[in-house]
């Protein structure tokens, strides 16, 4: 909740925070995020100076180690806190390991495992589309140690980061809950996938694991990605004809450049085809007073006009400066089959 009051609400405790002057106590689906980052943080990061400097090199004086592996545990890493760990991989580099396997945080940390712990036997696997019909995918569950007694778990369908599109490309029942009989150590969970002869991209399914039984925490990994593979020959591709370019900017007046945007083994696509063009935020140039994007979009009419100009107006000026740049970036086609190659961005 968005509000504050002095006094102990009477409804909806849980979603408040707390705090007095020298305590604060997240809300309870945020416990266990901010212990996990907590862990993090004190992982890579203990030992350095200023930490040691203002007496902070312990994770104990932000929090309670105990504490803050109670609200790990009671607040198990959910598909948004994932989400959000790969955003962060995918523009630094680096993520958390403790929310791709919770588990770890026992291990790293000295704590005894606290029951069974849930994961997925390998991160990834594939299979061939086909061209007619469907075929069933298995991904392989494993539990240790043997649960005494019949545990269960869901795998849900990650639909944010899946490719696939489900109902046409692939079936899954989401989530499906599966259960592992006292002393079970694997269990499967079937993807039925739908052939067809469109050639289309390589297209991935994820599946991720939440709500493990009482007493049992998910491991790592966490999440299962199915790609399955297209096998109708050459999928439609668009590209920049080249990665860069150049032109004299000018003393005065205007000029223009154009950079060439192709298409690559059409087949059967349905025309037309349009692909947004952008220009990116790592440009140094600036707009409109170095230059003009004149083109925001090129358009394919049919499979005999393969090629298409982006247009950008350059002003002239008399000013010394360092070279500048116009970054252009090819954004989603218009066709769910046509696929982006390399190079994307001029």
């Amino acid at each position: 909740l968005t509000q504050s009051q002095t006094g102990i609400p009477t409804t909806n405790i849980d979603e408040y925070s707390e705090d007095t002057n020298t305590q604060f106590e997240p809300r309870e689906d945020h416990k266990g995020n901010l212990a996990r980052t907590a862990f993090y943080f004190y992982t890579m990061h203990a030992g350095q100076p200023d930490l040691v400097a203002t007496g902070h090199n312990d994770i104990n004086t932000l929090a309670n180690l105990n504490t803050l592996y109670q609200w790990h545990l009671a607040d198990p890493v959910d598909e948004h806190e994932r989400e959000r760990n790969r955003r962060v991989a995918a523009s630094q580099g680096n993520y958390n390991p403790f929310i791709n396997d919770p588990a770890l945080v026992a291990r790293a940390w000295g704590f005894a495992a606290t029951g069974p712990v849930v994961s997925f036997a390998a991160a990834t696997g594939s299979v061939t589309e086909g061209n007619t019909g469907t075929s069933t995918y298995t991904a392989t569950l494993s539990v240790s140690p043997a649960p005494t007694a019949a545990l269960t778990v869901q795998v849900a369908l990650d639909a944010a980061n899946s490719t696939a599109t489900s109902g046409s490309d692939f079936s899954f029942t989401s989530p499906t809950t599966v259960t592992f009989a006292a002393g079970q150590t694997s269990q499967t969970v079937s993807v039925t996938v739908t052939g067809d002869t469109q050639p289309e991209a390589d297209e991935t399914v994820v599946l991720a694991l939440q709500n493990p039984g009482t007493g049992a925490s998910i491991g790592g990994p966490a999440t299962h990605t199915l790609t399955i593979t297209n096998d109708d020959g050459a999928v439609p591709t668009v590209r920049f004809s080249a990665a860069t370019g150049s032109l004299a900017e000018g003393n005065s007046g205007t000029s223009t450049y154009t950079a060439t945007v192709t298409l690559a083994d059409p087949g059967s696509l349905t025309f037309p085809l349009t692909v947004p063009v952008t220009v990116d935020a790592a440009s140094t140039a600036t707009s409109p007073s170095d230059y003009t994007l004149t083109t925001s979009r090129v358009t394919f009419a049919n499979a005999t006009a393969l090629s298409q100009t982006v247009s950008v107006t350059v002003v002239g000026d008399l000013l010394p400066e360092p070279n500048e740049t116009v970054v252009l970036r090819l954004g989603t086609p218009s066709s769910a089959a046509v696929v982006l190659g390399t190079p994307s961005r001029h």
